[in-house]
């Protein structure tokens, strides 16, 4: 009995919400993502280890629901799943009087999946041209180095801000950039940087 009164209390608040939705649709893109880091170079008189973080390419996809607000503006809320990641360079080089020099780099990808739950308010600037910003959180769902798991902490918030073109009724281009402030881990403290391009396609 109880169960079917909570199934019966879902059912109405999501038709409910699911009323107050003016269009809603599907969206997919680029993401070139990095991972801001404070791993320390390390240097001695003989030797020095530098650590750096380059850009990698990967996809988005979800959804999308949006409620108006005024003529111009809007609240929007998504699910986004995300492929994101960095690559991780690691170069060690050592000064040995009478022996010489050299130095070796390692190039390490860094690969995270998240679950992402952007809330942000548009406005329309123009009738084709909007600007976006809110913040986003984060749930994430796995992260390795190579082929290696690290241990992470499993949630991520952040900023966002960015801007939409409307091609027709049905698709518009997009332009995003996230910028996590949690840290991912406790060892190396990545936080995300995400630049989003993409589309959405309205199905309402």
């Amino acid at each position: 009995m109880i169960r079917r009164n909570l199934l019966a209390i879902a059912i109405f608040t999501a038709n409910f919400y699911f009323a107050q939705i003016d269009n809603y649709g599907l969206k997919g893109g680029l993401n070139i993502s990095s991972l801001a880091t404070n791993l320390a170079n390390q240097s001695s008189q003989y030797s020095s280890i530098t650590f750096d973080t380059n850009s990698k390419i990967g996809v988005y996809l979800g959804a999308y629901a949006e409620k108006k607000h005024t003529e111009k503006g809007s609240f929007v809320g998504e699910a986004i799943l995300s492929f994101q990641g960095a690559k991780l360079t690691q170069k060690q080089s050592y000064s040995i009087p009478g022996y010489g020099s050299n130095s070796q780099s390692v190039v390490s990808n860094i690969s995270i999946t998240q679950l992402n739950i952007p809330v942000y308010y548009k406005y329309r600037t123009s009738e084709k041209f909007s600007i976006h910003g809110g913040g986003y959180l984060g749930l994430l769902l796995g992260s390795k180095i190579q082929s290696v798991a690290f241990n992470n902490n499993t949630i991520d918030l952040g900023l966002l801000a960015g801007a939409s073109y409307v091609f027709n009724d049905k698709i518009t281009a997009e332009a995003r950039y996230n910028l996590g402030l949690l840290k991912l881990d406790d060892f190396y403290n990545f936080q995300n940087r995400v630049l989003q391009l993409g589309i959405s396609y309205k199905l309402k």
